[in-house]
């Protein structure tokens, strides 16, 4: 039986997470205010991120202080790949703050490995 699930996030900056969602593959629509399930019940929405390899359909909302995604998981090949999905998500937003964020305090990256183990080591330095 097909039905939304909703997960909330500590996802707050728009700009970021459409950086984001573009890193992971996605493009993002935030005109079309809805998104679908196999039923065809649909859930409004904020933004609408499609998947460029399978057109999978996610939505995000924003509540009070963050964003919620909702998806319908049947629409995963499984649980898994989505809750894969969603830890990507998280890594990667948190990834693109850290950034931002060193960027801003006017240091620039050297080098972004992706380790074995599934963490990322980032090396910003600062120039004067």
């Amino acid at each position: 039986m097909s039905h939304f699930s909703k997960v909330k996030t500590r996802i707050n900056d728009l700009n970021i997470l459409r950086k984001t969602l573009a890193n992971l593959g996605f493009s993002c629509d935030s005109q079309q205010k809805y998104i679908s399930d196999v039923n065809k019940k649909t859930h409004n929405v904020d933004l609408v991120a499609r998947n460029n390899t399978n057109s999978l359909s996610i939505g995000f909302y924003y509540d009070n202080d963050h964003y919620t995604i909702v998806a319908d998981i049947d629409l995963w090949t499984t649980a898994s790949s989505f809750n894969f999905f969603v830890e990507q998500l998280h890594q990667n937003y948190a990834l693109n703050m850290i950034l931002k964020q060193t960027n801003t305090e006017g240091f620039q990256k050297i080098t972004q490995d992706n380790l074995i183990d599934g963490s990322i080591k980032l090396t910003v330095q600062r120039w004067r």
